[in-house]
């Protein structure tokens, strides 16, 4: 009876059978379309993250540098302030006086800072944060480029009918914005 009613039925049977199988390969696809996006969204997610760690590396190496180049300078003022002190005073009835500031300030030169120089240190400074500003320009282009893979794919005509039916909810993801640099949460004040 079975055999009967499949012959009776075989256009029917078979239209059942490819309903089935289409709706499972529309959940297939609608399912691979989502999952591609959301490696997408991640890969941007990632690459915003890269950013403000190296946003953060920066900030946290300039604070550091800032620091000894500030203590150079001000090093060097003091030095400098000996020495001009003690030649101001340089006399003949005051010759031995003069060379005790000169000796007190050649000491200081030696002893507490006897490689660095102020020059030396804010070229440093200035190299680190050229350094740490390519870094976060790289880091921006690559999120940029994550934006734009992610945009183009969720765009496609064909992956925006299939997460539709997935249920995907689209991110709106902007680009950054090159015109902007990056600016230190704290200002570097060379002055006292």
């Amino acid at each position: 009876m079975n055999k009967n009613f499949f012959n009776r039925n075989k256009g029917m049977v078979f239209a059942v059978i490819g309903v089935v199988v289409f709706a499972f390969c529309i959940f297939a696809v609608s399912m691979s379309v989502k999952t591609q996006a959301k490696r997408l969204e991640n890969a941007v997610e990632t690459a915003a993250s890269d950013i403000t760690i190296v946003e953060k590396e920066r900030t946290d190496k300039l604070d550091l540098m800032f620091g000894a180049v500030k203590a150079t300078s001000n090093h060097e003022k003091e030095v400098t302030k000996l020495v001009t002190s003690a030649r101001a005073n340089l006399s003949d009835s005051n010759i031995g006086g003069a060379y005790k500031e000169i000796e007190k300030a050649t000491n200081i030169i030696v002893e507490s800072y006897p490689e660095v120089t102020a020059t030396e240190a804010y070229m440093e400074f200035m190299t680190a944060s050229a350094t740490s500003e390519a870094k976060i320009s790289s880091h921006r282009t690559n999120y940029n480029a994550s934006v734009r893979n992610y945009n183009d794919f969720i765009d496609g005509a064909f992956n925006s009918i299939f997460l539709g039916i997935s249920g995907y909810q689209k991110k709106e993801l902007e680009l950054l914005d090159f015109g902007k640099i990056y600016e230190d949460p704290k200002e570097y004040s060379w002055e006292d």
